[in-house]
């Protein structure tokens, strides 16, 4: 799932707005950022939890990652909505698939959409730690990430290794932790890692691993988990073409069917009454 990021070529459309920082200072903030492949080739331990940019990306790459970045911070900035999303394309998507059913069941609340596909645990941290929260005050927050953390990173060279169940569980958590520490009187919606590939696919083992992990830091109150899985997947333990023809992404059906499970939970995040 990791893709090249290229900005929004009409950023104001989406409230973007106009942004301070020029393409000289952009590439200030990779070269500061990044990390050399030596550091990374010597670095030891989970990779999920080091907030990071993309490691496998040429500056260039990087600029336009870093630009849709800013782009949405100025986003939610300016909206400063009760509901934030974060995470990669499966998020990213709400933008494109997901569209229509992102405007039927969300436009009321409203919610930001800060996804950018291929992204990782490790991206989110590094973004939560360079001001994607910062300046607003989201009552929910919906995260869905870590399924990119299965895969290496681009090339045969790459220097983003895959990682274990586990170590996406601490990098999730760690996200928690800088959720918490950003956006205290948030709630939380943890997602469970959508189900991927064949019924046999290895992946399958391991995203089950992570879920069963991730359903033990529901509280009830403040974090919440959530898992599709059970709405996407056939008796056989197929996902359904018309909701991931991919095996992979969602359909327009699957981000109707998301949009469903989400109505509730953010409806008594946001607005306790309803």
């Amino acid at each position: 799932m990791d893709v090249l990021v290229t900005p929004s070529p009409h950023p104001a459309s989406l409230c973007f707005g106009k942004f301070a920082q020029t393409r000289r200072q952009l590439l200030n903030l990779v070269s500061r950022s990044s990390e050399s492949p030596s550091i990374h080739s010597q670095r030891s331990g989970n990779t999920a939890i080091h907030p990071s940019t993309r490691p496998d990306y040429s500056n260039e790459q990087q600029t336009a990652w870093l630009i849709r970045h800013e782009e949405l911070i100025g986003c939610a900035r300016h909206g400063n909505a009760p509901a934030v999303f974060l995470g990669d394309s499966l998020t990213d998507q709400w933008r494109t698939v997901g569209h229509g059913a992102w405007a039927r069941a969300f436009a009321s609340l409203p919610a930001i959409n800060l996804g950018i596909s291929g992204d990782r645990t490790q991206q989110v941290l590094w973004r939560l730690a360079h001001g994607a929260l910062d300046g607003i005050t989201p009552r929910a927050i919906v995260l869905l990430i870590g399924t990119n953390n299965l895969d290496p990173g681009l090339g045969e060279n790459s220097l983003t290794p895959r990682n274990s169940p586990s170590e996406i569980v601490a990098g999730i958590v760690a996200i928690v932790a800088a959720l918490r520490d950003r956006s205290k009187e948030s709630h939380i919606l943890i997602h469970g890692l959508l189900p991927r590939g064949l019924p046999d696919a290895p992946v399958r083992s391991q995203i089950a691993e992570i879920n069963a992990s991730l359903r033990n830091l529901d509280d009830g109150q403040r974090l919440r988990f959530i898992d599709l899985s059970p709405h996407l997947l056939a008796p056989d333990g197929s996902l359904g073409s018309a909701f991931m023809p991919d095996l992979l992404h969602l359909s327009e059906e699957g981000y109707e069917l998301w949009a469903h499970a989400l109505q509730d939970v953010l409806c008594e995040f946001i607005h306790p009454h309803c």
